[in-house]
């Protein structure tokens, strides 16, 4: 998936054969300004503040409380938005707690999905994080501070610390299944340029 200048999005798809092809991108997406790639679906927000969703066999509904949006994550079946004024909305899939926003959360900034879990990056520099904890995932990242960057993936989350390193937790690919790891890596200089 990815968002052109002109706001229109395109999309493809790696099937088993390795090739690179098309994947349909619903007629109308247009004034997009930012997306975000599912295991299952994608997410799309618009300029004027309104989402679309869609997987291959087409449009997914959007509830109507998900307004006023700034920031979009898609994970597994499952849907993780900040809204304008710091707050989260979550919908979908919550076999796994995934959608049950803790109360106590701060204000935030940042979000990310994995394939069953969120970490968010709240505005004082702390991760909260909720879901499947199935490899570690989320374990490692609550209490952990001077925080810059998040993000989740399929079974793991990656922290980017105010000295440039950065904190992985979780599934480490190519180690047993269910083991834990936590790995770091010191950056000799990180760009948010992208």
């Amino acid at each position: 998936l990815a968002l052109k200048k002109d706001g229109t999005v395109i999309a493809w798809d790696t099937p088993d054969t390795g090739e690179v092809m098309p994947a349909n991108v619903p007629e109308g997406i247009a004034g997009i300004r930012a997306i975000s790639a599912g295991c299952d679906h994608n997410l799309a927000l618009a300029q004027n503040g309104t989402m679309v969703a869609w997987k291959s066999s087409g449009i997914l509904p959007v509830p109507g409380y998900v307004r006023n949006i700034s920031i979009i994550s898609a994970g597994n079946g499952f849907d993780l938005a900040l809204r304008n004024d710091g707050t989260l909305v979550a919908w979908g899939d919550n076999s796994i707690g995934q959608c049950l926003i803790p109360g106590s959360l701060e204000r935030s900034s940042a979000i990310s999905s994995g394939l069953a879990h969120n970490i968010v990056l709240n505005e004082n520099g702390t991760v909260t994080a909720w879901g499947s904890d199935e490899c570690g995932e989320i374990s490692g990242v609550h209490g952990m501070r001077n925080v810059t960057g998040i993000l989740a993936s399929d079974y793991s989350s990656t922290l980017l610390l105010e000295n440039n390193t950065l904190l992985g937790m979780g599934f480490e690919w190519g180690s047993t299944w269910g083991s834990r790891h936590v790995f770091s890596c010191r950056m000799s200089r990180v760009s948010h340029e992208y």
